[in-house]
């Protein structure tokens, strides 16, 4: 890693501690936290870099055309729990489906 990128994640892991421990300072002592986000990655291969000559177009084998996945999920730091949902779309819907996952845990 790169000096740069190398303090940036020093940076950012201590700003993460610092968010957890001020969110533990007014917590319960039966509440979790959790940090929750969604991913889309996506079946489709996209050519951007490569071993080709300079202008030509290879071709590439194709997927069925499912365009990507919808993933939401959390994770909690203390007890590394990780529930997900897969759904249609990323929206409240979503979101709610993924807060009671979490709860039913």
């Amino acid at each position: 890693l790169g000096v740069k990128l190398t303090l940036t994640i020093i940076v950012y892991l201590y700003a993460v501690g610092r968010g957890i421990q001020s969110i533990n300072a007014g917590q319960q002592e039966d509440d979790a936290v959790y940090f929750a986000d969604a991913v889309h990655p996506e079946y489709q291969s996209k050519p951007a870099f490569g071993w080709v000559k300079a202008g030509s177009k290879p071709a590439l084998r194709t997927t069925t055309g499912r365009g990507r996945v919808n993933i939401h999920g959390a994770v909690n730091l203390e007890t590394f729990d990780t529930p997900f949902i897969v759904s249609i779309t990323v929206d409240g819907v979503s979101a709610v489906q993924l807060l009671a996952k979490i709860e039913g845990e």
